[in-house]
């Protein structure tokens, strides 16, 4: 069961083809704009539904903010 709105994958289909048709109608490049999601007040169960649908599908992004993250930890000797 969802902990979110029913149908996050196609409101999400609906947003990326706005964000194409505004591109467009501004006279943006293709793919020149794009949605930045925030999980920040989630739990893992709404992460792992956004990545089914493709919502979040920059592994390296989360990967650069993990590495961030443990610099701080490690300049700042502070608990994780």
């Amino acid at each position: 069961m969802s902990i979110l709105k029913p149908g996050l994958a196609e409101r999400y289909e609906r947003v990326k083809q706005s964000l194409t048709d505004d591109e467009s109608r501004c006279g943006r490049k293709p793919g020149s704009v794009f949605l930045l999601p925030v999980s920040k007040t989630f739990g893992i169960e709404a992460l792992e539904e956004a990545v089914k649908c493709g919502l979040i599908n920059e592994v390296g992004g989360v990967k650069e903010a993990l590495d961030k993250l443990n610099s701080l930890i490690e300049a700042y000797n502070v608990e994780p």
